[in-house]
């Protein structure tokens, strides 16, 4: 055989492998996406009908250092579940029936949940063979004080697996981690013998109140109550309680290691709970306590042996120096809202802007002079590639209104990207949108564009593909194409060679 033959071989054979390497890409990969605090996620490429299939993630840490609550919508909410769905965070019925699935994420951050495939038995809808589907990741809005993230990964349905999917490196938590996490989307309380309600909940109340909340002083105290704080073995949970979720220490260790634990407490036999919380000096934590806006968390399962793992936030109390009656600045952000569903002509409340530069004037004729609002900044942009369209919302801080019910928030500030605002929500220190205004790119005017069709709500939080199970797809094909070209050249060359007489031996 002539060496321009075996050449010939050489590189068809060469072309025939990588082609066949990005023929089975697809059946062999499992796609892994990014949100902008460094969180992962990983949902398997196909999904067989009438099978259940699993997202895991890593890095899903709320700023409290607790795991994050992730909700699982499928279709961005297209998909409505007929399951009764249990908010590890505060054990309640979550009511949203698109949210498909719930899971709260370990001490580490990761998570793994088993998704039911839908079917008319267990949703609104079914899924087909050749369908393309998409499971949408969010948090911020069941865990309060949780990172604010959209995550969507997308898949195809297959009615027989062609190849087996690799397994994620995001691995699950073992049954004995200490998380509080939900083993299936379907997971509900068990209810101990004995337990005077099946859920926990609690409620604070204070002898004075400042328009509507309980309020304190530096030193004195507000009153605890609660139910359903069952040990599974029987009697009652022990509680750690901490002040707006850690962020203040004690100064020694006397009640726990664990300084960030302000108190710890049990539960009567019924689960109950009656006491008065007695709040800290100025001098007894780290910051220093001081007039403001405060809540509690309440947790149970790793101070006692066997206990259910549970957190709960209680609703927001102040701390005044005795005499005012002025709100102060709200501890937390509240929780965004769906700007395609709420940012919609109904919910404006006659709010007006003016824009100049990066600044945003804003009035709002619904609130009150003295009020604390908050601006969430929304982006919205269009992947034409993709056919979808991305909102993603961006942190502002608290903003106390004028006697004109005026604030300015300046968008430089803060981490916005111009190039992409969009409409700016104003909600209330309960999280209410009580208005809501257009804002453009820097140095141009606000758009005031009162459209109220917005399309699907497809928000992702600025998500990219990490490296794929099995490579990425663009960069085999460029290096199919550069080996085959290259083979193409070598061949030309040889070949003229082996006509001139100058490759023979």
């Amino acid at each position: 055989m002539s060496a321009g033959r075996r050449l010939l071989i050489t590189v068809v054979a060469a072309i025939m492998i990588v082609m066949a390497g990005i023929g089975g890409l697809g059946a062999a990969r499992a796609e892994t996406k990014q949100a902008n605090d460094g969180a992962t996620a990983t949902a398997p490429d196909e999904v067989v009908v009438n099978t259940s299939f699993v997202i895991t993630g890593t890095g899903w840490k709320a700023p409290s250092a607790v795991g994050s609550v992730i909700a699982v919508k499928l279709d961005e909410g297209g998909v409505s579940t007929k399951a009764t769905l249990i908010n590890p965070a505060d054990a309640k019925e979550i009511t949203n029936k698109t949210v498909y699935g719930v899971v709260q994420a370990t001490s580490d951050g990761s998570f793994s949940i088993e998704v039911p495939f839908p079917t008319t038995t267990n949703s609104s809808a079914t899924w087909k063979a050749g369908e393309e589907h998409s499971a949408q990741l969010l948090t911020g809005s069941l865990l309060p004080g949780d990172e604010v993230r959209t995550l969507k990964l997308s898949f195809k349905v297959v009615a027989v697996a062609s190849s087996p999917t690799p397994t994620p490196t995001s691995a699950s938590p073992s049954p004995s981690s200490s998380s509080s996490q939900s083993p299936s989307p379907t997971a509900t309380p068990t209810t101990p013998a004995g337990c005077g309600a099946a859920t926990a909940s609690v409620k604070l109340s204070a002898d004075k109140t400042v328009q509507d909340l309980p309020a304190s002083t530096v030193g004195g105290t507000v009153k605890l109550t609660g139910e359903g704080f069952c040990h599974p073995k029987g009697g009652g949970s022990v509680i750690a309680i901490k002040i707006n979720d850690g962020a203040y220490s004690r100064l020694d260790t006397k009640i726990h290691v664990n300084k960030t634990i302000w108190q710890i407490v049990d539960a009567k036999s019924d689960g109950s709970l009656d006491l008065d919380v007695t709040l800290p000096k100025a001098n007894e934590t780290d910051p220093k306590f001081c007039p403001g806006s405060y809540t509690l968390r309440l947790l149970t399962g790793s101070l006692k042996e066997g206990d259910l793992i549970r957190t709960l936030q209680t609703g927001e109390f102040v701390v005044t120096t005795g005499s005012s009656d002025t709100l102060p600045k709200p501890a937390s952000p509240p929780d965004p809202v769906d700007p395609v569903k709420a940012l919609v002509s109904s919910s404006r409340g006659g709010a007006s802007a003016t824009q100049r530069g990066a600044k945003v004037t804003f009035t709002v004729p619904k609130a009150a002079e003295g009020d604390w609002v908050y601006p969430y900044v929304f982006g919205k942009e269009t992947i034409a590639e993709f056919n979808e369209t991305t909102y993603e919302p961006f942190v502002t801080d608290w903003v106390q209104l004028d006697a004109k019910r005026t604030a300015t928030v300046d968008l430089a500030a803060h981490d916005v990207d111009g190039t992409i605002a969009w409409r700016m929500s104003v909600q209330d220190r309960q999280g209410a949108v009580i208005g809501w205004v257009g804002v453009s790119h820097f140095g141009s005017s606000a758009d005031d564009d009162d459209d109220d069709d917005f399309g699907s709500d497809t928000g992702e939080a600025s998500s990219g593909n990490l490296a794929d199970t099995g490579g990425s797809r663009p960069a085999v094909l460029v290096l199919g194409v550069l080996l085959v070209l290259t083979g193409v050249a070598v061949l030309r060359r040889d070949l003229a060679r082996v006509g001139s007489g100058r490759n023979n031996p």
